[in-house]
């Protein structure tokens, strides 16, 4: 089903959306700091310096932790490959091509491949066996999930989530115990009216 889509998956493509991720993600993140910076000045005075600029340095903490990975993968697309022109001076009627196997027929790929290239390690997140790299998980896992969590929390603290969802949680409870049927007072039936002790 998905076959087409390993036409549009090149270094090329891989680039660009790292590129497209990165910058979003910053813009997207920068903007809430600003926001709860100027929550920070307008709201949240009287405050002593860790409740009121805690949720502005979890959140500042929380970029840089969150964009680590995401730069990874630009220094990655950049220096992760390792070209070599063909020496034209020396040997200008080179010529480019692959070999099925040892020893078998040389196939050349055209004129228009002047470059060969191969991958280096340049921060990639795996191992040549597939398992996360120490870049995987220092960036991948550990940077990203903790700027995650440092985002979560100081975006939470600085709208006051919980006491607002608290305070909620309260009044709809209150609503419930006020709507409720009220049980009959001790020595009474059930619809039964009081009785007035002067009459």
């Amino acid at each position: 089903m998905f076959s087409g889509l390993a036409s549009i998956n090149t270094p090329a493509t891989r680039s660009f959306t790292h590129s497209l991720t990165w910058g979003i993600n910053f813009a997207v993140i920068t903007n809430m700091l600003q926001f709860v910076f100027a929550k920070t000045k307008r709201t949240r005075q009287g405050m002593s310096f860790c409740r009121k600029w805690g949720p502005f340095y979890c959140i500042f903490f929380a970029l840089f932790l969150m964009m680590a990975d995401l730069t990874r993968h630009l220094v990655n697309d950049a220096w992760g490959t390792d070209c070599t022109s063909l020496d034209r001076d020396a040997f200008p009627n080179s010529v480019l091509g692959f070999q099925d196997s040892p020893g078998g027929p040389f196939h050349p790929v055209g004129s228009e491949y002047e470059k060969y290239c191969r991958s280096v390690d340049a921060g990639s997140e795996y191992t040549s066996t597939g398992a996360l790299s120490v870049y995987g998980w220092v960036f991948t896992i550990f940077c990203t999930w903790s700027g995650f969590a440092l985002l979560f929390v100081g975006i939470f603290w600085a709208l006051s989530l919980p006491q607002k969802v608290a305070a909620q949680w309260r009044a709809i409870r209150g609503a419930r115990a006020r709507a409720a049927p009220q049980p009959p007072a001790p020595g009474r039936r059930g619809g039964e009216p009081l009785m007035d002790s002067a009459a």
